[in-house]
């Protein structure tokens, strides 16, 4: 399910699969030589229910270095691929949800305040959908560079499909390992993940490698 990515004019952020950026009027250029990776960061600060929170904006040339920080007095959440969805707790014990609710706030503010503006970027997502749902699959490389997917299943019955499912495959074995937000069971989501990995072995969308089954690059 593709939507339109959005950036900030003067903070960051996307909507799904295309990723969102936050750029802060404040942009600190870490390197800009032509013989080293270009690298920025953005901070944006926002309180939300009394809590001070910031969102760093990591951009980067270097592919899979660009990402999202929630960071709060406590924890440390990222967005790996800037499309709005919290994809870890790097740090702290904040649950994943409430961590999700603070960044939707912070993104829905900046939509309000009218500071994003279209980007596009590619990047490793597979989709099918049947008649109430779209399911869709996201390859990621963590810092410590292993592999991991990301699996979402969207309930078309809902207004733009705001209703979503997220689960982890976190060794991109085929069989989901974490829940990290809705109500579908990680069984039930286990079936249609592996209808989707073989519709996507078969068309050439996925591919595997080492064990792992990953979305290729279009």
């Amino acid at each position: 399910m593709k939507t339109a990515p959005l950036i900030l004019q003067h903070s960051f952020r996307t909507i799904a699969p295309l990723p969102l950026l936050f750029f802060t009027t404040a942009i600190t250029l870490i390197s800009c030589t032509s013989t080293h990776p270009i690298k920025q960061a953005g901070m944006h600060y926002f309180t939300f229910q009394g809590e001070e929170y910031r969102i760093r904006t990591i951009v980067s040339s270097i592919e899979g270095e660009s990402r999202n920080e929630l960071i709060g007095r406590t924890f440390l959440a990222i967005d790996l691929n800037q499309d709005c969805r919290i994809d870890r707790i790097q740090l702290g014990d904040v649950d994943h949800s409430r961590a999700q609710e603070i960044y939707e706030y912070c993104i829905d503010s900046l939509i309000k305040d009218k500071k994003l503006k279209l980007i596009k970027r590619q990047e490793n997502t597979y989709h099918i959908r049947d008649v109430f749902f779209d399911y869709e699959v996201k390859s990621y490389t963590s810092a410590d560079s292993n592999n991991f997917n990301e699996f979402c299943i969207f309930d078309k019955r809902t207004p733009s499909n705001q209703v979503r499912h997220i689960y982890h495959d976190q060794h991109s074995d085929g069989k989901l390992d974490k829940l990290i937000s809705g109500t579908i069971s990680l069984q039930d989501a286990q079936i249609q993940y592996t209808r989707l990995i073989n519709k996507g072995l078969k068309s050439g969308n996925l591919f595997q490698h080492s064990h792992q089954i990953l979305v290729r690059k279009q």
